[in-house]
């Protein structure tokens, strides 16, 4: 899984001498290691150089094979509803709005986003 994450060259090396990112693909690689039905991932792309973010990126795009469910928390509307089959909007630990990624086109989605939140935080 190292080469995975672009890392099999650092193998050796004490994960000390990493940096933030990629200590970041390191997680990953062993979050994948046991070949997991589910993978959890929280703001995966934080701290994430370009390069980093594009080994990511096809990463990711891999686990989209249909054989496990990868559920991805990002603040990145746009990288989010790209990589998505299903989207979600949480507002406050509630899920506020729930569909299909193909159901909404990233512009409009950022807007549907703003609305709901707003929404949400009226009725407080």
């Amino acid at each position: 899984r190292l080469a995975e994450v672009g890392l099999m060259e650092r193998a050796d090396d004490l994960t000390n001498t990493f940096s933030r990112g990629m200590r970041q693909r390191l997680g990953l690689a062993r979050t994948l290691l046991h070949d997991p039905d589910l993978v959890l991932l929280d703001e995966p792309y934080t701290g994430l150089d370009h390069h980093a973010a594009t080994v990511l990126r096809t990463v990711l795009e891999t686990l989209r094979d249909g054989c496990r469910t990868v559920v991805l928390v990002t603040h990145n509307l746009t990288q989010g509803l790209e990589l998505a089959d299903r989207v979600a909007i949480q507002v406050r630990g509630r899920f506020a709005w729930e569909g299909g990624s193909t159901d909404v086109v990233a512009r409009d989605f950022e807007v549907l986003y703003q609305e709901t939140v707003d929404r949400v935080e009226g009725c407080r």
